[in-house]
């Protein structure tokens, strides 16, 4: 269940001025006023200091305001141990928390306002969530220009195919550790780090959500993968994802919003990457369309009458010129939006060839042995 299904207030804790040492971990120290940066491989700590950061940017704020914010920030500075996948998860996490318990006297959150400090960050952040967007989206594109026809299923398995696909792509999203009870000196932060796990559990949430949903309700086709990437291109151009959590959650800056949803199009980007590419390394050359048999039967033609029969080579290759010229422009066909419905097409050209063959009395045109190797490779 997600984090807007719980139920009843979060257990007593009580509430300290001291900063959270993270255990050992490197923070910033402030010296002179001044934020000493010290590399270290927990950027959860980074952003927290982030925020305080932009707490006390704005002198405008009054000091009680300021004060009760850096408690909050506190607050959430205890967490930077919780598994929550990539910084962006974190930061959305603890929006979402905060905006949910921002009236719960359990949490220090009485008369603070974070949602200038959420605004700030997200404007800080979201230029380096478009990069990592812009880096997995080309990833994809890369992976589908080198392999144009390999996501094309078997028109007689399409269904079977297309739910095994979309089920791959769910087991690509992340699987998160478990939180051990022995990292928390109290249950109560236990049970705090418990709950923003369930929240930064949820951007995968409604990623599965989306994609089953997209399973289910797309008619499916032999260019169903296709059409899952056409949505995904909208996706990514329009920066919209739906966020199940807003519908119990004011979160009232559309900055931060925009930010929640870019985090679950990279989730999203991440999966079908992986999946594309797994899906190559199995399948690649195991598909047949329409555009691999019109090559198939011309490399045929080739091998089995250039040098020997150039005549009966070059009324062949007219015949299927003609041919093919016509049925991909009745079938729209291209090398962009190519088939798997090969059935179909080799009984059209069987039964075209039984046509010309007749109308020529025999003539100089010899196909039958070329299609009949092309029914049984496609079988």
């Amino acid at each position: 269940m997600g984090f807007w299904s719980k139920q009843g207030h979060l257990p007593e804790q009580s509430q300290t001025e001291e900063r959270f040492d993270n255990q050992g971990d490197a923070v910033a120290v402030e010296v002179n006023h001044q934020f000493i940066e010290i590399e270290i491989d927990r950027p959860y700590i980074d952003l927290i200091e982030t925020m305080h950061f932009y707490n006390e940017l704005h002198e405008e704020q009054l000091e009680d305001i300021r004060m009760a914010n850096t408690k909050a920030l506190d607050f959430f500075g205890q967490f930077t141990k919780v598994p929550l996948g990539n910084t962006f998860a974190f930061f959305q996490s603890v929006v979402l928390f905060y905006y949910k318990h921002l009236n719960d006297s359990q949490c220090p959150f009485k008369h603070s306002d974070l949602s200038l400090v959420f605004e700030e960050v997200s404007s800080h952040i979201l230029p380096t969530i478009g990069l990592v967007m812009e880096q997995d989206f080309m990833s994809i594109e890369q992976t589908l220009e080198g392999n144009k026809r390999t996501y094309f299923f078997h028109e007689k398995e399409i269904g079977q195919n297309a739910l095994r696909y979309i089920q791959e792509m769910i087991e690509m999203l992340p699987q998160y550790i478990s939180i051990e009870r022995q990292q928390y000196p109290t249950v109560e932060l236990f049970l705090y780090a418990q709950e923003l796990q369930q929240i930064s559990e949820d951007i995968e949430g409604d990623v599965r959500r989306y994609l089953e949903q997209f399973a289910f309700k797309t008619n499916f086709t032999h260019r169903f993968v296709y059409d899952l990437l056409d949505a995904n291109r909208y996706i990514v151009q329009h920066e919209i994802f739906e966020i199940f959590a807003l519908h119990y959650i004011l979160v009232p800056d559309p900055k931060v919003i925009q930010v929640m949803q870019n985090v679950r199009i990279i989730a999203l980007q991440k999966a079908i990457s992986e999946s594309l590419r797994s899906y190559v390394s199995l399948y690649e050359g195991d598909k047949a369309t329409v555009l691999g048999m019109m090559q198939f039967i011309h490399q045929k033609n080739d091998a089995l009458y250039e040098a020997t029969e150039p005549v009966i080579y070059t009324a062949n290759q007219r015949f299927f010129n003609l041919f093919f010229d016509e049925y991909c422009f009745n079938h729209q066909i291209t090398e962009e939006q190519d088939s798997s419905k090969v059935a179909h097409f080799l009984t059209t050209l069987a039964a075209t060839y039984k046509v010309e063959k007749a109308k020529q009395n025999g003539g100089m045109l010899k196909c039958s042995k070329i299609i009949k190797e092309a029914i049984e490779l496609h079988k």
